[in-house]
């Protein structure tokens, strides 16, 4: 855990390591540390890939947009996803969402 310049950054290494590790010249152009990595791409809003979003940002290029919403469609989160994977990361995110509150949640692809 670690706060900067009014933001909270709570992790876990052995999670995010490997997305770090998977682009080097993205996140560690200058040979960042995982801290300094999270730090940068937060700050300029690319950090989808390490919030489980599966797409860096909200327009990365092929993504789609992934809703979630409870059943009388009040939205709790949008985010964008790489095509291929969003109906994988929108289940999980959704399931996120029903194990903490116990309540039915779906998710829809925006197309």
């Amino acid at each position: 855990m670690h706060a900067q310049d009014g933001m909270l950054f709570v992790y876990r290494p052995e999670a995010v390591k490997p997305i770090l590790d998977s682009d080097p010249a993205f996140y560690r152009p200058n040979g960042e540390s995982d801290l300094q990595a999270i730090v940068k791409v937060s700050k300029t809003g690319q950090n989808g890939e390490l919030l489980g979003y599966g797409a860096r940002s909200l327009h990365a290029p092929g993504s789609v947009g992934v809703t979630i919403l409870s059943k009388d469609n009040v939205v709790f989160t949008f985010f964008s996803s790489n095509a291929q994977t969003a109906g994988f990361f929108g289940a999980e995110r959704a399931k996120d969402i029903i194990d903490y509150l116990d309540i039915p949640i779906r998710y829809q692809i925006e197309a």
